[in-house]
């Protein structure tokens, strides 16, 4: 008689506990750089906008702040390690609501700096594509008229968000090593362009005459408060750090590390090339010709040079390369504002603050597509209304500085309410420079953050109408959305609403296996037949091994649960072999991102004596998948693997 299979309710397995956390301040720095040092790209021209020659001191003022900003991260990230950042930190320091608030100014803000990002490489990709800058005569018969670039910009930056976020909901996995290198080689060009133009451009006394030179040159007060808030642009995107302290080896070290990094980094960066600049080019200049991509004006304003006997046209050499790396660095940076609004749509739709809709997994490529398209869809509106206002880079700018300084105003409100709150939680980094409240540690940076920001948000609200009109659309929807939602299902307004975690590996205990057969997909009916067999020879253990690889769209612990199905019926296949030859198969669910690393993890864990893996022939997208899975085994198992290569039928 034939034996049912049955379902069996698994915990399924976060591969993220400590000793499985990897990344590291160096990876967290490439990526946090890859948003806030793409920003340098933009925020040159949208400061020179409005702060005119003195744009170096109007983006010194605001390094000040974004110290203090960096340094409540860092105790916020190290005390709350967990996907969310400010959504998560509102949420213990005051209710549900201003939680979701949070979460929803935050998702504007990526929704702005995929649109921002998206339209400023296209910009810079000009250099390489004339029709981007210049009209293009076209003659159709006797219909003769003239293209119009910036048109031309706003379809193209359209459809680099389409298709990156077609590539998101695909699920093609973010190489951490790519983003690292063009991080660095995006690093090292800056360092150039700034030793080159220390040496043979900087001149501060062009830029202090400029105060004298009359309103096109230096800005009256009013310009100047409102440079210094559009020059926060330039710092925006550091909560990039706080978003993966889940993800971060030694976190309590690492992440004020990597934050301490990113703070030298960017604060010498977004002094001396503006310095440069305007060293270079006269206000009027950038604001004419340069406004959307002033780094490249900078490159082709370099002087020739004698090097050797030997002229360097600089502008020839650097004007390319820092137009490649920008479209690079900006294409990242758009990149991954929509895989931080994936993750942040999940994360908001598993405390139940958005429509289970919204963040719905696909059934093929497990990713959140239609909190993907939505919130893409969003940014092409916003790109698109560049068709009829010409100033679209300025307004994008505007709503991407609106609603990252509610956010950092936010986070620095619940660092203060926690110190109050929760005086003897654990802090591993604690912020200085206090003063005493009833009784209660407050710091100084915390509250000065705090005002600065909420003053920046301020003025740039009433400051222009557009980003006002699309701030009020934008909340307005969303609580719109969040009252109806709770309403519906009964749910408190206020209140946390305690969802199913998955539990997390670092608490289940230790056993020890002597094989281990993992799989990613069907199961492999003959790597466990053999287990058995080994096992009945040598009275081993078998470990069935199910990974369930999770896309850089979600959150790590995502409830992936068509996956799960399929893991659970796999597992209960392995089990009925064990049965037939008489052994017990011990079954695991581990939810991870790189199946292969997971697996040599668990194998070194608990002390494997062998791996067994079956291997397909290369003729789906899935098996070139495995297949470099099985390698990564291969290559670092602590233990030997033997390998199952399936002849092609």
């Amino acid at each position: 008689m034939t034996e049912q299979l049955r379902s069996i309710s698994r915990k399924v397995l976060v591969h993220k506990e400590k000793l499985r956390r990897e990344l590291g301040a160096g990876a967290l720095f490439s990526t946090a750089y890859g948003n806030v040092g793409s920003s340098i790209y933009y925020g040159i021209g949208a400061t020179v906008a409005y702060a005119l020659g003195a744009t170096p001191l109007a983006l010194m003022l605001a390094g000040i702040f974004f110290i203090f900003t960096i340094l409540t991260f860092s105790e916020a990230a190290t005390m709350m390690p967990y996907a969310g950042g400010t959504a998560y930190y509102t949420r213990k320091a005051f209710n549900e609501s201003v939680s979701f608030f949070a979460g929803w100014v935050d998702l504007l803000a990526y929704v702005a700096t995929i649109a921002l990002s998206s339209i400023t490489a296209v910009f810079y990709l000009a250099h390489f594509l004339p029709f981007l800058k210049e009209p293009v005569p076209v003659i159709i018969g006797t219909l003769s008229f003239s293209t119009d670039p910036h048109v031309l910009a706003v379809f193209m930056a359209v459809f680099i968000v389409m298709l990156l976020a077609g590539i998101n909901i695909i699920g093609v996995k973010e190489a951490a090593l790519f983003n690292m290198f063009f991080a660095v080689i995006d690093l090292i060009t800056q360092a150039l362009v700034i030793t080159i133009g220390i040496i043979v451009a900087l001149n501060i006394d062009k830029i202090v005459s400029y105060a004298a030179m009359g309103p096109h040159h230096w800005p009256t007060m009013q310009q100047f408060i409102y440079g210094v808030a559009i020059a926060m642009v330039a710092f925006t995107g550091i909560e990039t750090i706080a978003q993966m302290a889940e993800e971060t080896e030694d976190y309590k070290k690492k992440i004020p590390k990597a934050y301490f990094m990113l703070a030298v980094v960017v604060l010498i960066i977004s002094i001396t090339l503006p310095s440069i600049a305007v060293s270079l080019m006269e206000p009027p200049v950038i604001m004419r010709d340069w406004q959307v991509n002033a780094i490249a004006g900078v490159a082709f304003h370099m002087p020739d040079i004698t090097l050797f006997g030997h002229v360097i046209h600089l502008k020839t050499i650097l004007g390319a390369w820092i137009s490649f790396i920008a479209v690079t660095i900006l294409l990242m940076a758009t990149n991954a504002g929509i895989m931080g609004v994936s993750r942040l749509s999940y994360s908001m739709g598993q405390f139940r603050q958005i429509p289970s809709f919204i963040f719905k997994l696909h059934r093929k490529f497990n990713t959140p597509h239609i909190a993907i398209g939505v919130f893409s869809a969003a940014s092409i509106m916003l790109i698109l209304s560049g068709i009829f206002f010409r100033d679209i880079f300025l307004k994008l700018a505007s709503i991407y500085c609106l609603a990252s300084v509610l956010i950092f105003a936010l986070a620095h409100l619940s660092v203060i309410s926690l110190r109050i709150k929760s005086p003897e939680a654990e802090r591993p980094f604690r912020v200085g420079l206090n003063f005493k409240f009833k009784g209660k540690d407050i710091p100084i940076t915390a509250v000065i953050g705090f005002l600065v920001n909420i003053a920046v948000w301020l003025v740039m609200f009433m400051a222009n109408s557009w980003t006002r009109v699309v701030a009020i659309i934008w909340v307005a929807i969303g609580f719109g959305l969040y009252i109806y939602y709770r309403k519906k299902y009964s749910l408190p307004l206020m209140e946390e609403v305690t969802i199913e975690r998955v539990v997390e590996a670092a608490y289940m205990p230790l056993d020890y296996y002597d094989i281990i057969v993992p799989t990613l997909g069907e199961l492999d009916a003959s790597m466990i037949q053999t287990a058995a067999k080994i096992a009945l020879r040598d009275k081993s253990n078998v470990l069935a091994l199910y990974i369930i690889e999770v896309p850089m769209t979600l959150p790590l612990d995502a409830r992936m649960q068509q996956e799960r199905e399929k893991a659970e019926k796999a597992l209960d296949q392995a089990e009925m072999i064990g049965k037939e030859y008489g052994i017990n198969i011990q079954a695991k669910i581990i939810q991870a991102r790189l199946a292969g690393k997971t697996i040599v993890d668990e194998a070194a864990r608990r002390r494997a004596g062998l791996i067994l893996m079956g291997q397909s022939e290369k003729t789906r997208l899935s098996d070139i998948i495995s297949g470099k899975t099985v390698s990564y085994v291969a290559q670092n198992a602590p233990c030997r693997v033997f390998i199952n290569i399936a002849e092609k039928a």
